[in-house]
């Protein structure tokens, strides 16, 4: 098995945005249709050339966590996001894996 690869088919780096794209997730094609609007987007705010080294998007069949779908994680940080669109998953990656902010208002509440 080779090297993992993130969705533009580079080396994936330490700092990433892990989106879930298994079968809670990607139920009603949400994750699949999240996933592509955050690649169209990254590539038209030239973020898809500018973060190669620094930070990856990656897609994962299932991440485990099945609730409040669709989810992403951003590592190594551990902090989980729900209520998922293309245009939530750019801010998640530019304002937390970029610039290590988390999105308050996105991140899932800590199980009980």
């Amino acid at each position: 098995m080779g090297e993992p690869l993130d969705i533009f088919g580079r080396p994936v780096e330490d700092r990433r945005l892990v989106i879930c794209t298994g079968p809670c997730c990607d139920r009603d094609g949400q994750a699949s249709e999240n996933l592509a609007a955050l690649k169209n987007l990254l590539i038209r705010n030239g973020l898809s050339e500018e973060t190669i080294g620094l930070a990856s998007c990656v897609r994962r069949n299932c991440l485990g966590k099945c609730c409040s779908e669709p989810l992403a994680r951003v590592t190594p940080d551990d902090v989980w996001y729900h209520e998922l669109t293309g245009e939530n998953l750019l801010r998640i990656f530019e304002q937390h894996v970029l610039k290590r902010l988390p999105v308050a208002e996105l991140v899932l509440p800590p199980e009980d």
